[in-house]
């Protein structure tokens, strides 16, 4: 049985047949012949047939999802072929058509599944044959185009309110800042609509040690969990008419390139310290985690702060799913410098060989990661680190991702404003998962 993506790449086939057939006789200023209507005919009859199979295919495709997410069990994934199309997608030729109204082949198709996309997760939608803007899919954001192998992340693609499994996120990996959330577990949703709730047990069921005939005791676990709301991430750039006009690899990087570094990079940061006023809650001030202080005016972390971040974790029960450290490169340095114990001055918290771990456990390392914290009298100095279970963090995106064109504004420049919009949120399910530290005093790089 095709899918719906498969049904659209043969209709797109048979649509580029048709426009062959017409670009002929157009190119030969004559009309179609006998022969050339019949077979014209018979390219519309099949393209409206291929229309009904591909409304019945999403159709089928959607109560699969909304099956798959009920009972926990992952619907069927995009083939090898679908995450090769789509890896095949060029921005700036979508740009380019789009801009001029005239969208066609793959980037047509994408566009008009992230339309789809963006309806049914209750956004404003400008469509992209009115040369405005593009919308673009959340499953389009979540391949790899740089063709190179992808570890396998902790991703999940929205069906309507539930959740369907899928392996690969690639859109977020030209970066400033390192991006980390995906080496070390975190879960993604993509593609959400607004009422999402991630309810979990914050009070469970308890047992008794009861005699035979006794009354057993009434325990009433607590249900509760975090509601994700979309926040608005923008970001805008601006691309000369004659940049636009090219199409080649290394051009495109260019063009999405600084939307692309400037978004994920920001998510990033609110996810890990953000505000929680119009932007994501970060983690280093998430109400629930435990922490780790060191002095009225900070400390240098030792080995004594990794020990006691784990078992802060440990005491809450949360030592399961993908544990692991992040911090930022002064943390790094500082800990390649300390010793576990004086006595064994070889032996260093972070090893100086060997994987990125510390302790055992995997550390991932970004600049995201603030070191001009302040407390007392230290001044913005102080770095920061967190331990936790990383698949309790939820990185949240509503609909795909807009861009939209503004050909006025930079029009004496001979350029067009590029303004990328998407809303995102990330979350924590549980925050006892996770233990963070915000003193912490570092070694001077290069002292």
């Amino acid at each position: 049985m095709k899918t719906a993506t498969q049904l659209k790449q043969e209709r797109r086939s048979k649509m580029d047949e048709g426009a062959a057939l017409l670009a002929k006789a157009r190119g030969e200023n004559r009309n179609l012949t006998p022969e050339e209507k019949t077979q014209f005919q018979t390219i519309n009859d099949e393209l409206k047939r291929m229309d009904s199979e591909i409304i019945e295919a999403e159709e089928r495709e959607l109560f699969e999802a909304r099956i798959a997410g009920a009972s926990g069990v992952p619907a069927a994934q995009t083939s090898a072929k679908d995450d090769k199309d789509m890896r095949s997608f060029s921005f700036t030729k979508a740009i380019r058509e789009a801009h001029a109204g005239k969208l066609s082949g793959l980037e047509l198709e994408m566009c008009q599944e992230g339309e789809k996309e963006a309806r049914t997760s209750g956004l404003a939608v400008i469509e992209s044959k009115k040369g405005q803007a593009l919308h673009l899919p959340s499953n389009l954001l979540a391949i790899d185009r740089s063709g190179k192998p992808v570890k396998e992340a902790r991703t999940l693609v929205a069906a309507s309110s539930n959740a369907v499994a899928t392996e690969k996120l690639g859109f977020f990996e030209a970066l400033r800042d390192r991006q980390v959330f995906k080496e070390l577990g975190a879960t993604y949703l993509l593609g959400l609509s607004y009422n999402l709730g991630l309810p979990g047990f914050t009070v469970g069921a308890t047992a008794v040690w009861a005699a035979e005939n006794a009354v057993s005791t009434e325990s009433t676990p607590t249900l509760a969990g975090p509601s994700p709301t979309p926040h608005r991430l923008t970001a805008f750039t601006n691309i000369s008419w004659l940049l636009k006009a090219q199409a080649n690899a290394s051009i495109e990087q260019m063009v999405v390139g600084d939307l692309e570094n400037a978004a994920s990079q920001t998510w990033q940061q609110a996810a890990i310290n953000g505000t929680g006023s119009g932007q994501p809650a970060g983690l280093l001030g998430l109400a629930g985690t435990t922490s780790v202080t060191h002095g009225t005016n900070g400390g240098v972390p030792t080995w004594a702060t990794v020990t006691s971040m784990e078992a802060l974790v440990e005491t809450a029960n949360a030592n399961k799913g993908s544990l692991g450290y992040l911090t930022n490169g002064k943390v790094r340095s500082t800990l390649r410098q300390t010793p576990i114990t004086p006595t064994y001055g070889n032996a260093m918290v972070w090893p100086h060989i060997g994987p990125q771990e510390i302790n055992g456990y995997p550390t991932a390392v970004t600049s995201s990661m603030p070191s001009n914290m302040t407390k007392a009298s230290s001044g913005a100095v102080l770095s920061g680190m967190i331990y936790g279970n990383w698949n309790d963090l939820v990185l949240c995106q509503y609909g795909g991702l807009t861009i939209t064109f503004d050909p006025f504004t930079r029009a004496t420049y001979a350029e067009d404003m590029m303004v990328l919009n998407m809303w995102v949120d990330s979350v924590a399910r549980r925050a006892a998962s996770f233990c963070v530290t915000k003193d912490l005093v570092t070694v001077p790089v290069g002292a």
